[in-house]
């Protein structure tokens, strides 16, 4: 891929993987095929939500990720943008919030934005409030070293027996595990999804919940 040849820009689903170039036929990927940027602004035309990538495909089909500037900052590789449905004035991109943590054991808390978070060495807790909605990544799980995910603020109620009215795991193409919550067991809605990147490879998940830990 050179800076003069002409490519095609594909939003891609975060999870996806990149190996197989059948990948990007017509058909095999929906990201991107109805989006349309507002010019002057943030917001798309798109019946799509959620973590999405962007590359650049060349006509060999060769795939680069692009650098997204979301900010006066310069432009730097995300992990994912995140946009998400306003039933009043369509899609909009999501502000992506960064929390990283230390060495040791530290507490990271989710924000009313999207949130990518770095727990760093140590056993980290990963905390969500009530209320919570949207798409926040998770970039370095480690359950071997204790990391825990706090959901007990959107699981009143939660038991062993109700568990999938709460929650549903689905581990994607590339090994990233979707993690996503109802609130309230079914009375809530499914307002709140995390990408986890699970980096000793154990695709369980260590969750606290209102009723205590549990192994998702």
């Amino acid at each position: 891929m050179t800076s003069q040849e002409d490519v095609e820009l594909v939003f891609v689903s975060y999870g996806k993987s990149l190996v197989n170039v059948q990948d990007w036929q017509p058909g095999a990927v929906s990201s991107g095929q109805l989006m349309m940027f507002a010019a002057g602004s943030r917001s798309v035309r798109s019946n799509m939500h959620g973590a999405l990538r962007l590359y650049a495909i060349d006509s060999a089909g060769n795939a680069m990720e692009v650098p997204v500037k979301m900010s006066s900052e310069p432009a730097s590789l995300q992990p994912a943008l995140v946009m998400r449905l306003d039933e009043s004035s369509g899609g909009k991109w999501a502000l992506n919030h960064e929390e990283r943590g230390t060495a040791g054991n530290d507490v990271l808390n989710a924000s009313p934005d999207s949130d990518f978070f770095t727990g760093g060495a140590g056993a980290d807790t990963f905390r969500w409030f009530k209320g919570q909605t949207g798409v926040d990544l998770v970039l370095d799980y480690k359950r071997s070293e204790g990391d825990v995910l706090d959901l007990s603020a959107l699981t009143a109620g939660y038991t062993e027996a109700t568990r999938d009215d709460f929650f549903f795991k689905e581990v994607l193409k590339d090994g990233t595990i979707a993690l996503t919550v109802t609130s309230e067991g079914g009375r809530g809605i499914y307002g709140l999804s995390i990408l986890v990147t699970a980096l000793d490879g154990d695709a369980l998940l260590s969750v606290k919940t209102a009723s205590g830990m549990a192994v998702i």
